[in-house]
């Protein structure tokens, strides 16, 4: 007896479909969370200011470190283990409760370090961080969002792993709620002395949310404790996570000294203006990709030693990163004069020239974003570490540099050239841990693109009005062939079928005649 395989069309139209359906389901969540932040942002910048808004992503992004650091990337690391044990995608197995253990019992000792630390340290951390001793108190409540953060992380890494994409969007979007809630109120209530409710809201709130949506994930009984097993999973997500996070740690580090260096060479409200350029740049754009990376990486980890499976993936990847992300940054390039007041306030107008170099440099962070997952899913963390080393180098120096001739918009142009100087390395880097070579397909529309992102910074540098009244159209227009390739990657039938042929019908007649 033999067993048929599937053709490749039917496969292939297979994972579009899986990888659509899970950056469907939290690309949406994104959106719905999005919105949610920005009525949050829009209260507190309007309350606080350029100098309120400066501080508080300074003392978020020392959180971050410090979540990240403490947790020694096992968070990231943990979800890859927990892919790879998971043999059977139904069933709960004796290996995914081990992981289960090791994750959980490395998680609590890990944020309880992490919090005593920071809290023993909290004078010199605001003295040398914040450039304020008086800071000292806030620094201290940092301690307890970041023994949350490393909780959060191996409770996410747990669904990730297992991928239940549907309580993944119900973390997410009921952290959003429960943070801008708490946040926005305790702003109301308490004003500038609200700082601490808005820098630890979302922490707890995702801790909180977490434990609950894990007491209905299974927990087979009778899988005896095996001190030795749990071992050999602590050393295998110590081998990855720790250059996991040190490279992540570069990038936070990188984002730390050039806020302080913002700070110290233009003062707060040059800082303000900073953070809200890099949130646009990063978080909604960042929304779409981090959607696709909540399956991508456990599928990819299950097939990277198969050279074949491997490129097909990425160039899936590839593909739909480009048709989803494509149009949004262009749409913001088009629309940046106008993003930044109506997010934050009028005060925040010179981050306007800072968000068009990174939304340029946010074109390359989409073209090379599938082709890095592939040196973390081989398991080549010091790999993936050196490459960042080499790319924040880059950012800070370029910034550094820049940062008296410039001002702030120095942060912007050494964001460009480190994804622009990203995008062949990741390649060549790719090339020689897979064998994978970029077909040409995705090559031209990589390179469209860029070009149209290009050009529209320069017309809005030139005019912003000029530039709304051209890049509208065309993010547009790229946005309804985006969806027309999608309806025909996974035969999309009903009212959505008819308007994808419609949208195609009109395409057609429009490229006929230009």
């Amino acid at each position: 007896m033999t067993t048929e395989t599937p053709p490749a069309d039917t496969t292939r139209k297979t994972s579009y479909r899986d990888i659509l359906h899970s950056t469907s389901l939290l690309g949406a969540v994104g959106v719905a969370s999005i919105l949610i932040g920005m009525v949050r942002t829009k209260v507190v910048a309007a309350l606080l200011g350029p100098a309120g808004i400066g501080v508080l992503g300074l003392a978020s992004h020392i959180m971050q470190i410090g979540g990240l650091v403490g947790g020694l990337g096992f968070s990231s690391a943990g979800a890859r283990e927990l892919a790879a044990a998971r043999t059977d995608q139904e069933a709960i197995g004796p290996e995914v409760v081990h992981v289960r253990r090791a994750l959980a019992l490395s998680t609590a000792v890990l944020g309880s370090l992490s919090a005593a630390v920071i809290w023993l340290l909290r004078a010199p951390i605001a003295s040398a961080m914040m450039d304020d001793p008086a800071m000292a108190d806030l620094v201290g409540w940092v301690a307890l969002g970041v023994a949350c953060t490393i909780a959060a992380g191996a409770q996410s890494a747990l669904l990730v792993g297992l991928r239940r994409f549907a309580d993944i969007a119900r973390l997410q979007i009921g952290a959003a709620v429960l943070q801008a809630v708490a946040g926005i109120g305790a702003l109301l209530i308490w004003g500038e002395r609200a700082m601490v409710a808005l820098l630890i809201a979302g922490p707890i709130s995702n801790y909180l949310l977490g434990q609950w949506l894990l007491t209905r994930v299974e927990r087979p009984r009778g899988v005896p404790y095996d001190a030795g097993i749990m071992t050999a999973h602590w050393r295998s997500m110590a081998a990855l996570g720790v250059p996991i996070m040190l490279t992540m740690l570069l990038e936070l580090g990188s984002g730390l000294v050039m806020r302080v260096a913002v700070k110290h060479e233009i003062g707060a409200d040059g800082l303000g203006q900073f953070q809200a350029s890099w949130s646009i740049a990063t978080l909604y754009i960042g929304f779409v990709l981090q959607a696709m990376s909540r399956d991508y990486l456990p599928r990819l980890s299950a097939v990277v030693h198969d050279r074949d499976a491997t490129s097909q993936m990425v160039d899936e990847q590839s593909e739909v990163a480009l048709l989803l992300a494509g149009p949004i940054v262009v749409g913001m390039l088009a629309l940046a004069p106008w993003l930044i007041p109506v997010l934050y306030s009028d005060r925040f107008e010179p981050a306007v020239d800072i968000l068009r170099w990174q939304l340029l440099g946010d074109l390359f962070r989409i073209v090379g974003w599938s082709f890095s997952f592939v040196i973390v899913a081989a398991g080549r963390g010091t790999l993936h570490f050196a490459k960042s080393v080499l790319l924040n180098a880059i950012l800070i120096g370029t910034t550094w540099l820049l940062l008296p001739r410039l001002g702030v918009e120095a942060a912007g142009v050494g964001f460009l050239l480190m994804t622009v100087v990203h995008l062949p390395l990741i390649l060549l880097l790719v090339r020689t841990v897979s064998g994978y070579s970029w077909p040409a397909s995705l090559r031209r529309s990589a390179l469209l693109l860029i070009g149209f992102g290009t050009a529209l910074a320069v017309v809005s540098r030139v005019s912003p009005l000029a530039g709304t009244l051209v890049g509208v159209p065309v993010a547009a227009v790229l946005g309804v062939r985006s969806f027309a390739r999608v309806a025909t990657m996974v035969e999309l039938k009903g009212p959505l079928g008819r308007l994808a042929r419609l949208a195609k019908a009109l395409l057609a007649r429009f490229e006929t005649r230009g």
